[in-house]
């Protein structure tokens, strides 16, 4: 290669790692803005400049403040999942809770997303988009129908929230430690309640044949 393709590949490399830093930049910059306020403090001029941007270079990584969101809920769910890829397989909401509740007091904008009611919206996508994830690197209700799965999704990641939530607003007077230990129990105990009774098919068939043994004779009859 000669001097001039030399140069050209610098050159390249340069560019890329500009815009690199640039995107980081805005990145950031959506971070601090979350931090400190509320969802209509977020656009396209307040990031810009925070990010010390020109909004003609905002625009030349994103084609709107919505692609900027978008790839924030895809930035926190890699790195939530890329925490949860730790664990061993199959794994306890025990362990994931302790994963839940660390990455979320490690810094103020994931502790922000889901305590601050003003970025509901937002964290729901980062909740969704990550329970996804889970399911498909392990999922502990495999066999359950679809609409009893999503049940009890809800359950387990709801209480999560609310309980995490819940000791941010009362002072953190118990240690995240005892906070994982607390909410991981709940919810492990749970699950396991219905995963090993209710979650085998044959389980199911035998719950649902106890209760139509208790029906008197004339229900058992017209369920038929």
């Amino acid at each position: 290669m000669g001097r001039e393709g030399v140069w050209a590949m610098d050159q390249a490399v340069e560019r890329s790692q500009r815009s690199r830093r640039t995107r980081d930049a805005i990145r950031e910059a959506f971070r601090q803005i979350v931090v400190e306020g509320s969802p209509d403090a977020v656009t396209v001029t307040s990031v810009s400049e925070r990010a010390g941007i020109h909004r003609k270079t905002f625009y030349l990584h994103y084609s709107c403040i919505e692609a900027l969101y978008e790839d924030m809920v895809a930035e926190v769910c890699q790195q939530y999942a890329d925490e949860v890829s730790k664990l061993p397989v199959p794994y306890d909401y025990k362990r994931l809770t302790r994963v839940f509740v660390d990455f979320y007091t490690r810094d103020a904008f994931a502790e922000r997303l889901i305590c601050d009611p003003r970025w509901a919206d937002l964290f729901q996508a980062v909740s969704a988009r990550s329970l996804r994830s889970n399911r498909e690197g392990f999922d502990p209700f495999a066999s359950f129908p679809p609409e009893e799965k999503d049940l009890v999704n809800s359950f387990a990641s709801g209480a999560s929230h609310v309980m995490f939530r819940r000791w941010v607003e009362g002072g953190r007077r118990v240690s995240p430690e005892r906070l994982a230990e607390l909410l991981g129990g709940l919810i492990e105990d749970g699950v396991r309640s219905v995963r090993d009774v209710g979650g085998e098919p044959a389980a199911r068939q035998a719950t649902a044949q106890q209760a139509s043994a208790r029906q008197p004779p004339a229900q058992r009859a017209s369920a038929r």
